[in-house]
């Protein structure tokens, strides 16, 4: 599990979880769905697919015990493209212009799909977060280069490929590295850093 501390009770909105199975799993769908469900995630269809209310709202734990099995059994690319599998049909806030503002609205996603005792994180009509689950920070590191700090629970790939897949939805040569001399996630930190030029 992560080294970042989960505050109790927190959860992930259902439309998030089956919006990456249905695009982001690819050939692993049918073990990544397993996985969910034995980490207590949404049910199997009799296809052997996960189905998942996406109007319910469910631990975070079981998804990240999840995410940490997937990566472990099948592969850290599984995640990346997990990660990569939102942005590309993502509905954006209409004054969201390039790379760095898809970046930023990352963190406003986040917040908006956790949630605990079913009532998101963030009120979008008064702009008012409840409570701290950690952030997508976005600094400017040049003129098209920001660097991106994630703290937050999920894993590194996960986030590597969700931040190049969102610059890209904007700047489609836009790349994103994992800043290797920075502290990660896999290695016990709390963050991880990620530099995004385009």
């Amino acid at each position: 599990m992560p080294s970042y501390a989960i505050p109790p009770g927190l959860q992930v909105f259902g439309g998030a979880i089956q919006f990456i199975v249905d695009g982001g799993f690819g050939e692993a769908s049918l073990r990544a769905s397993r996985i969910l469900v034995e980490e207590g995630v949404g049910k199997l269809d009799a296809k052997g697919v996960i189905l998942i209310d996406r109007n319910s709202w469910h631990p975070v734990i079981g998804t990240l015990r999840a995410y940490e099995r997937i990566a472990r059994e099948l592969g850290e690319i599984v995640l990346y493209r997990a990660g990569a599998s939102i942005p590309p049909t993502a509905v954006f806030p209409p004054g969201i212009r390039g790379a760095e503002g898809a970046l930023r609205s990352i963190n406003l996603a986040y917040y908006l799909h956790h949630g605990i005792n079913g009532e998101p994180l963030l009120d979008a009509a008064k702009g008012v977060y409840r409570g701290n689950i950690g952030e997508y920070r976005v600094r400017k590191d040049g003129e098209r280069r920001v660097l991106m700090e994630c703290e937050n629970p999920y894993p590194c790939d996960f986030d590597l490929g969700l931040i190049e897949a969102m610059a890209r939805r904007f700047e489609p040569r836009a790349a994103a590295t994992h800043v290797a001399s920075a502290p990660c996630r896999k290695r016990g930190a709390k963050l991880c850093s990620y530099s995004v030029a385009w």
